[in-house]
């Protein structure tokens, strides 16, 4: 769908809900962020809601302080019934919806998404998606830009933020000269890079960092050296203090292992699945193996949820980047 296309659907809307997925990041969070002030400024009615509480570290984002959150600030039957359009952005799948998808199948005339991902479900909609785009935030920017959108300083900001949470602030694979450029367009136009990354990544709870802790006590490495994981239970939630937003990026510090390739967090969550963030540096498509367990995401980052016990999840998934790798699965598994 072009970007003029798109930004018609949404210029004919007066009444916009907008969405993103569940753990919502500095991707989804930034490109809402930027959207609702846009539109907002435009004369749409706009609301968002999010269907997990977004990490407290995020609330410095201009006009974040509106976003609800379903199950603590509205219920999903309270919704009103008469928008003009739903937009969804950063995600395209039901898994990542959860508690959302009878409220998106009522508009199913009416739905927008904006995407970057290459897994997607069909929720019987329109889309916006570049699957070469380092973030949601980049298609965002380039729709504002291309229907010459006041870009503010907060705006910036906002699209700054997406830009550098999915990027690993501009490094990983997926960073371009166009990306580069575009990031300092969003400074020159008012984003503060000091500030950013001091909100982002130096402003943590001590429960994060707790649970930091306990997640780097069950740290395994395989034999080869080159896969390592580690899990969060029920149990250490309640040790650390910490919520399930407090584990956005902890996949990271296995990743840190010199000879690590593929990296995995497996979190069991409070009805007993298990909820697992696959990481490769190289070489092993992490959506394809997503997607045997009905997940997905990019082949260097992707997400999926499983059944519990988390002994068998992780086995399962073990096995699976085991193949992934051509090679036959552990005794030790």
């Amino acid at each position: 769908m072009p970007d003029a296309k798109a930004w018609k659907q949404i210029v004919a809307a007066r009444r916009i809900l907008m969405l993103t997925h569940t753990k919502p990041d500095g991707d989804g969070l930034g490109s809402l962020a930027a959207l609702q002030e846009a539109l907002t400024a435009l004369g749409k009615e706009v609301r968002v809601i999010l269907p997990s509480e977004p990490a407290a570290k995020y609330a410095f984002l201009a006009g974040s302080e509106k976003f609800e959150v379903l199950g603590r600030d509205v219920q999903a039957d309270q919704f009103p019934r008469d928008w003009d359009l739903i937009l969804v952005v950063d995600t395209c799948t039901w898994d990542q919806l959860e508690g959302l998808r009878g409220l998106i199948e009522d508009y199913s005339d009416r739905v927008l998404v904006i995407d970057h991902h290459m897994t997607r479900d069909d929720l019987r909609h329109q889309e916006l998606v570049d699957v070469g785009a380092a973030a949601a935030g980049e298609i965002v920017a380039r729709l504002m830009e291309r229907q010459a959108v006041a870009i503010t300083p907060t705006i910036a900001e906002s699209l700054f933020v997406s830009l550098v949470s999915d990027t690993g602030w501009f490094r990983f694979p997926s960073v371009t000269p166009a990306v580069l450029h575009l990031g300092a367009r969003l400074v020159e136009q008012g984003a503060r890079p000091s500030v950013v990354y001091e909100r982002l990544y130096q402003s943590e709870s001590l429960a994060k960092m707790n649970l930091i802790r306990e997640a780097l006590s069950t740290l395994t490495l395989s034999p080869e050296g080159d896969v390592a994981w580690f899990w969060l239970t029920r149990d250490t939630f309640a040790r650390s203090g910490a919520k399930l937003s407090d584990t956005e990026n902890i996949i990271d510090e296995c990743q840190k292992v010199a000879g690590v390739l593929v990296g995995l967090l497996f979190t069991e969550i409070e009805d007993g699945s298990v909820r697992v963030s696959l990481r490769s540096k190289r070489d092993v498509d992490m959506a394809a193996v997503s997607a045997r367990f009905g997940g997905g995401g990019h082949a260097r980052a992707a997400g999926c949820r499983l059944p519990g016990p988390l002994p068998a999840a992780r086995r399962a998934v073990l096995e699976a980047v085991y193949a992934a790798l051509g090679r036959p699965p552990c005794p030790w598994m």
